[in-house]
């Protein structure tokens, strides 16, 4: 005798119960009168399980909003190697926080190639997140066991039912004051800095989370959760276009540039442009002494500098780590007689038009850099380019300080586009 409905089911479904057809005759109801009665009829929740009035906790229309909370569970696996450990911790101080230890060191010998954690949040149950992909973060409550980590050695994937994967990393942009230490902090991961496109991963059927380890490190984690989130954390900003744009270069500011928004770091400020042929920057950097070093034979690094790196193909993944033949990075000494450099091919950039003009307190720029001679013929209006900027300051024998646009806290920008901001350009009406 089957008890079990469930199990008459799945017998049902493995074809180990024949199919009995049961036919149903028609019944037909007299009709009857409902009368409501005031004080009778009691207004009841759309919610079951006892809710009541309260509408549970959601983000927009997505109501599985808690990943983990406090305890291992069935919802959780990860690797097992002595290369990594995962515990249940208690009392953890301060607040005798409840929540998971991990301790992993990929570092050492015998270790698998791959160490990772998962997290089925919600029964297992796939997840519809797409509504809310740039409204919405992960956010992971942290805390260093010891030490003190700028960003996590691991990389963060949230994988759908058909095992498409969408990948970001935890730098130290994602940290609430850019440092994990022994005070609980908030990591905050935009759904929409995720690389949905690398693997074609669908948003609308998330399975689980996934905790990629990398180096070696051992962190607490109290609570992860969807919560509210605008955007993303990479900075974007509009650049002004215009086929007829022809700045005089003498040093000064052109009017059309009160127009355009610059880039800010610290004090200094840089404004751009485009139009068919050139990439146009004017700056203004507060300099305490400029032009320390009038030695042309000195590279780029010896000094104060500018710095840009971009993406020539917009077609590509904006959230990519590998830095590719059809990125740019090139820069603008301040010496007195300024070197314009390609870092990607290793040579001067020698149709370049520049200009360095000392002023009280620090220096004006105007740089006109030919797109041909990067190998790239044109922006295209309206689309999303990788892009950073950087000031560096020099003591005239050594770079001392780099200013970064979108990543301050990082350092390499030019090698990993992932870390860059976004720029578009638009037609400015001139």
């Amino acid at each position: 005798m089957i008890s079990s409905p469930k199990i008459a089911l799945a017998l049902f479904v493995f074809g180990l119960l024949p199919i009995v057809s049961r036919s149903q005759n028609t019944v037909q109801l007299p009709q009857i009168d409902v009368v409501k009665r005031k004080g009778i009829l009691k207004q009841q929740s759309l919610y079951p399980n006892g809710y009541g009035s309260d509408v549970p906790e959601h983000v927009g229309n997505v109501y599985s909003v808690q990943v983990f909370d406090d305890f291992l569970s069935a919802e959780i696996w990860f690797t097992e190697s002595s290369c990594l450990s995962v515990s249940q911790a208690t009392d953890v101080s301060p607040g005798n926080q409840k929540g998971l230890l991990l301790e992993w060191n990929k570092l050492q010998n015998g270790c698998p190639d791959w160490m990772g954690l998962g997290i089925g949040w919600d029964g297992w149950a796939g997840k519809d997140i797409f509504s809310i992909l740039d409204s919405a973060a992960i956010r992971m409550r942290v805390r260093a066991v010891k030490g003190k980590y700028n960003g996590l050695p691991l990389a963060i994937c949230l994988e759908d039912y058909s095992d498409g994967q969408a990948w970001t990393g935890v730098t130290a942009n994602t940290v609430d004051g850019g440092v994990v230490g022994e005070e609980w902090v908030d990591v905050i991961l935009p759904l929409i800095e995720f690389d949905w496109n690398m693997s074609n991963a669908n948003p609308s059927n998330v399975k689980q989370m996934i905790i990629q380890f990398e180096a070696e490190g051992a962190i607490y984690v109290d609570e992860i959760k969807i919560v509210p989130y605008k955007g993303g954390y990479r900075k974007e900003a509009e650049l002004a276009y215009s086929e007829r744009l022809a700045p005089k270069l003498d040093g000064e500011k052109d009017n059309f540039w009160t127009g355009v928004k610059p880039f800010e770091m610290g004090d200094d400020k840089v404004w751009m442009a485009a139009n068919k042929t050139h990439l146009l920057v004017y700056a203004e950097i507060k300099d305490d002494s400029p032009l320390l070093n009038p030695n042309k034979d000195e590279n780029i690094w010896d000094g104060d500098a500018i710095e840009i790196a971009f993406s020539s193909r917009p077609d590509l993944p904006l959230r990519r780590k590998n830095f590719l033949m059809s990125d740019q990075h090139i820069g603008l000494s301040f010496n007195s007689d300024p070197l314009a450099f390609n870092w990607r091919r290793k040579k001067p950039l020698e149709r370049t038009q520049k200009i360095v003009k000392i002023v009280p307190g620090g220096v004006r720029i105007e740089w006109f850099i030919e797109l041909a001679e990067l190998g790239h013929y044109g922006f295209e209006l309206g689309t999303d380019y990788n892009f950073e900027i950087a000031i560096d300051k020099g003591n005239g024998k050594n770079r001392t300080e780099q200013l970064r646009w979108n990543n301050p806290s990082n350092e390499g920008f030019h090698e990993d586009p992932s870390k860059w901001g976004l720029v578009r350009f638009n037609e400015l009406d001139l």
